[in-house]
C-alpha cells in the first residue's frame, strides 16, 4: 500500500470517526425516549454525553461545510460553474432517500398505527415542511402542529438552505476566495452575535431553529476550506493541533452536564466550532500522524457509527418515538435493548441497502463518461 493511499486512508477514518463520535452524542440525547433517566447525576461525569446533541450537530455543521465547500471549490477548478451544482445534487440524493423513505414509513404508521396519536393535519403539514427542507422554520413556527418524532430533521433542512446558498455563491465568484473567505469571516461575526441575541430576546426554542442562528457551524468549515493553501502552519503541526483539538471536543462534551444552555448559544458553542475546524483542518493534512488522537478517531467502532451516521440520524428518533409507544408497561432497560437492537439492524439493511449504493452511484453524476474507442 502507498504512502499517499495510506495517508487518505487516515483522514476518511479520521473523520469517520468524528462523525462516529458526533452521531453518538446526538443519539445519546435523544435516549431519554426510551429510557427515561430520573437522576443522570448518578452516571457522573458521563452524564454530559446525554445533553450534548447540540454540541454533536455543530460537529457536523464544521464537517459538512469544509468537505462540501472542498468538494466544490475542487469541482470548480475542474468542471467550471456548474461543478457547485453538481455537489448539491449529489447531497440532496444522498439526503433525500433517507427522508423521503422514512417520510413514506410516517405516511403508513399513520395509518395503520392506533398508538400514533398525532393528527392528520400534524402529520401532513409536518411531512410537507420535511421534504421541501423547510422544517425547521415550520416547527419554529408551529410547535403545537408538528410531529415530535421528526424533530431532529431539522438539521438537515438548515443544512440544506445552508448548501443552496453556497452553492450559488461559490458558481458565481468562487473565483476569489479570498474575498469570498472575507464575506464569510464577517457573516460567521455577525451570525454568532446574531444567535446570542435571539436567543437573549427571543428563548432558546427560537434560537436553536432558525436558519442564521445556527449555521456558524458551517461558516467555521466553509472558511477553513476556503483558506486551505493559506493554512500551512496547521498543517505543519498537525499531530499537535489534533491532539489538542481533540482534548477540547472531548472537553466541551463532558462539560454539557456542568454549564447550562446559555454556555451553548455563548463560548461553548464557540469552542466546539473552533475546536473540531481546527481538528478537521489538521486531519485533512498529508502528514497526519499515527497519534493518540488519530487511533483513537480511527477506531472500529466510532469508524463504523461514522459511516452509516446518515442512516443513524435519519432514523433513531421516530423508532425511539414508536417503541416507546408500543411498549408502555415495559421496564425501561428492556426498552432500551430493544431499541438499540432495532436501530442496528435497521442501520446495517439501509446503509448497506440505500446509503452505499446511492453513494457510488450519485459519485458518477458530472463526471464525464470515459471514450470508447473502437478498433480499426
Amino acid at each position: 500500500m502507498s504512502g499517499s493511499h495510506r495517508q487518505v486512508e487516515a483522514r476518511n477514518g479520521t473523520f469517520d470517526g468524528l462523525r462516529g463520535l458526533a452521531i453518538l452524542v446526538v443519539v445519546l440525547s435523544h435516549a431519554w425516549v426510551v429510557y427515561p433517566f430520573t437522576n443522570l447525576s448518578d452516571i457522573a461525569p458521563f452524564d454530559g454525553w446525554f445533553k450534548a446533541g447540540s454540541i454533536g450537530v455543530s460537529m457536523f455543521l464544521v464537517l459538512s461545510g469544509f468537505l462540501v465547500t472542498r468538494s466544490m471549490l475542487g469541482g470548480l477548478a475542474r468542471a467550471g460553474q456548474r461543478a457547485p451544482f453538481t455537489t448539491l445534487v449529489r447531497r440532496f440524493i444522498r439526503i433525500s432517500a433517507q427522508v423521503y423513505l422514512l417520510v413514506a414509513v410516517i405516511l403508513i404508521v399513520a395509518q395503520v398505527d392506533d398508538t400514533d396519536t398525532a393528527t392528520s393535519s400534524a402529520t401532513t403539514n409536518s411531512v410537507r415542511a420535511i421534504v421541501t427542507y423547510t422544517w425547521n422554520w415550520y416547527v419554529r413556527d408551529n410547535a403545537l402542529d408538528a410531529r415530535g418524532d421528526l424533530g431532529h430533521l431539522w438539521y438537515l433542512s438548515v443544512e440544506m438552505q445552508f448548501f443552496v446558498v453556497l452553492a450559488v455563491v461559490l458558481a458565481l465568484w468562487g473565483r476569489h476566495r479570498l474575498k469570498i473567505a472575507a464575506g464569510v469571516a464577517i457573516l460567521l461575526v455577525a451570525a454568532t452575535w446574531w444567535r446570542w441575541h435571539v436567543y437573549q430576546t427571543e428563548g432558546w426554542y427560537s434560537a436553536s431553529l432558525r436558519t442564521s442562528t445556527r449555521v456558524d457551524a458551517a461558516l467555521w468549515g466553509v472558511l477553513a476550506a476556503l483558506l486551505w493553501d493559506r493554512l500551512d502552519m496547521v498543517r505543519r503541526d498537525a499531530t499537535a493541533i489534533i491532539g489538542a483539538s481533540a482534548l477540547v471536543i472531548i472537553g466541551v462534551i463532558f462539560s454539557a452536564s456542568r454549564l447550562g444552555i446559555d454556555a451553548y448559544f455563548g463560548w461553548q458553542g464557540i469552542a466546539i466550532a473552533a475546536a473540531t475546524t481546527l481538528f478537521v483542518v489538521a486531519a485533512s493534512a498529508d502528514q497526519v500522524r499515527d497519534n493518540p488522537a488519530v487511533r483513537l478517531f480511527n477506531l472500529k467502532p466510532l469508524r463504523v457509527l461514522g459511516g452509516s451516521s446518515l442512516t443513524l440520524y435519519v432514523w433513531h428518533l421516530p423508532l425511539f418515538y414508536a417503541i416507546t409507544r408500543h411498549t408502555p408497561s415495559w421496564d425501561a432497560s428492556a426498552r432500551a435493548i430493544l431499541a438499540v437492537v432495532l436501530l442496528a439492524a435497521i442501520t446495517v439493511v439501509l446503509h448497506r441497502g440505500v446509503d452505499e449504493p446511492l453513494k457510488r452511484w450519485t459519485a458518477r453524476i458530472g463526471r464525464p463518461r470515459p471514450a470508447v474507442t473502437t478498433d480499426a
